[in-house]
């Protein structure tokens, strides 16, 4: 398994890839996401498909994924369909 970090402005986004990229079939990898569980709980699932590529990740801020903020900045909203009737 490797470990690998997305670098944004606004977060380091941490995931981990097991099997080979590209895979081996040329397959489409299976991407694992989920919230709040970051990679960790998705090792023992991943374990079930050994032949193919398997992608986990940490969300936002959980794990070992992290969310940064500059000095001043403030959080954004975000309005969902319901409170902008």
């Amino acid at each position: 398994m490797r470990t690998h970090t997305l670098e944004t402005p606004d977060v380091d986004l941490v995931y981990d890839v097991a099997g080979p990229l590209p895979t081996a079939d040329g397959q489409p990898p299976l991407v694992m996401i989920g919230q709040p569980i970051d990679a960790s709980g998705f090792r023992a699932l991943a374990g079930f498909f050994p032949d193919g590529t398997v992608v986990t990740s940490d969300p936002r801020s959980g794990g070992r994924s992290v969310r940064k903020t500059d000095e001043g900045s403030r959080p954004r909203r975000i309005k969902s369909a319901a409170s902008t009737r």
